[in-house]
């Protein structure tokens, strides 16, 4: 997956916090520079000469030079968005962003919203009192946190509710690892069959339902492992495992070294190196 990196360059001009009314809508025939513009209330349609988008909450875009843009809300769910304009000040922030396209994306859905929004107003408020440094520093943290997520985007169409419903589930999984995660109760909840299903998950996910949910437990034993005091039969327990042997013994498969080894530190060495 490519990667896109912010380097220093960066120069927040101006932002704020918008509760759109209910009869909102924009217009723009042509931008001038950047703007990130995140929707975390609300639901709405963009447009733009990228495609169509469905605005919901923690969807993320990058206006750039050049782009054109038409949007609108549902009057019974107005927006509530962070927005912000900024400027590249270095020819090194060009470079980071280098694709086939010559620009970085332009949509993204956010899983971590909760931290975004925190970002965001912080870089917000630090330019609205004269910040000028502290603003550019939590704005490029806010944009690497954007730019960083391994997901597409979504166009409007016929599939875009049940990929906001297949995101929804990754969100429980992830909050509740431990709890037993079927595939075919996840199909079902979306009203599709298994294989459907599948299909639906590995577009918008990149990877199976099964994995995924192996994914989640993983990462969370990983941090019972170096944050709680817990023996390796409870972590576990606690994430949904029958067997003991068998956690290990998958835990062992996806990171390289026994829940215990790791525990001791024998392969963070190389993580943090990497």
């Amino acid at each position: 997956m490519k990667r896109f990196v912010p380097l220093s360059g960066l120069e927040v001009r101006s932002g704020g916090l918008y509760r759109c009314a209910p009869d909102w809508a924009w217009s723009c025939a042509r931008f001038d520079d950047w703007d990130l513009w995140v929707a975390f209330e609300g639901r709405g349609e963009l447009r733009s000469n990228h495609g169509r988008f469905a605005i919901g909450p923690c969807d993320a875009f990058l206006f750039g030079p050049g782009d054109r843009v038409d949007a609108g809300l549902d009057p019974a769910a107005p927006l509530v968005v962070l927005a912000a304009h900024f400027e590249l000040v270095s020819e090194s922030v060009c470079l980071a962003w280098s694709t086939p396209e010559g620009r970085p994306p332009f949509h993204r859905r956010v899983r971590t919203g909760s931290v975004l929004r925190v970002l965001m107003t912080r870089a917000i408020a630090a330019r609205g009192n004269g910040q000028h440094r502290q603003a550019n520093a939590w704005f490029q943290a806010a944009l690497m946190e954007v730019l960083d997520q391994d997901r597409g985007s979504w166009p409007a169409g016929p599939e875009a509710e049940q990929a906001r419903r297949i995101d929804t589930i990754c969100e429980r999984i992830r909050a509740r690892p431990g709890d037993r995660h079927r595939v075919s109760a996840l199909a079902a909840e979306l009203h599709v069959s298994r294989v459907h299903f599948a299909r639906l998950f590995r577009k918008y996910q990149g990877t199976t339902a099964r994995d995924f949910i192996v994914g989640a437990r993983i990462e969370a034993a990983r941090n019972l492992l170096l944050g709680s005091n817990h023996a390796i039969g409870r972590i576990a327990e606690l994430l949904g495992y029958e067997n003991p042997y068998f956690f290990s013994k998958q835990f062992r498969e996806k990171v390289g070294v026994t829940p215990t080894g790791y525990r001791r530190g024998e392969s963070r060495k190389s993580e943090i190196g990497s």
